[in-house]
């Protein structure tokens, strides 16, 4: 199968997928005049480029074969990608991004892609982030229903006509063991409202 048909098929299947869920997000997006960097961890991924379609987001994304297809997605949602190199250097695609944090765009960055530790920050990427004084924002994602896969990331996979929850915090931790914790505990709390928002009246 050639590479723009296999593209196409996925997007397509993507598409009857996610345009099947019921989102809710919670939390204010961006700030007018100032440059938002959102966290949030891999797992999540599959439904957020179909919730936050043509937003004025960056998606920092990996260069490598999955990274590309994911890239494709991105780009047909309406967003934009920023090609990053973190699994050859933790920091070196955060940097890349720098420039556009302190020219007021917002870039969403997943701190355990492309390839783990899961639920773990990047060495580094807490602190350039910080660096470019743009407002740091944790995208906590919960499902009603899901399916879990068996990947290095245990990615999580919203079953049809489910409900996605996105819960917004803007925050600042001072440690990476700080901010994997509050973003862990985000997605716990975006998840019991999804559930519970799922419960028939």
């Amino acid at each position: 199968m050639k590479g723009g048909i296999g593209i196409s098929l996925v997007f397509t299947l993507y598409e009857s997928l996610v345009r099947t869920l019921r989102s809710e997000v919670h939390g204010e997006l961006f700030s007018e005049g100032r440059g938002s960097v959102f966290f949030f961890w891999h797992r999540n991924l599959i439904p957020l480029p179909h919730i936050f379609r043509n937003k004025p987001i960056h998606v920092m994304v990996s260069p490598s074969r999955d990274g590309r297809l994911i890239g494709e997605i991105v780009l047909r949602k309406g967003l934009s990608v920023v090609w990053s190199s973190q699994y050859k250097s933790p920091v070196k695609g955060v940097i890349s991004v720098l420039r556009m944090l302190r020219g007021g765009h917002n870039v969403a960055i997943t701190p355990d892609g492309p390839r783990g530790p899961a639920l773990r920050f990047k060495k580094g990427t807490l602190e350039v982030v910080k660096r470019s004084g743009a407002r740091v924002v944790f995208a906590g994602v919960g499902f009603s229903r899901k399916v879990e896969v068996n990947s290095w990331d245990r990615m999580r996979i919203p079953l049809p006509f489910s409900r996605v929850v996105v819960l917004l915090e803007e925050a600042y931790p001072e440690t990476p063991e700080e901010a994997e914790e509050f973003l862990t505990n985000l997605d716990k709390r975006a998840e019991k409202m999804a559930k519970a928002s799922n419960r028939p009246v």
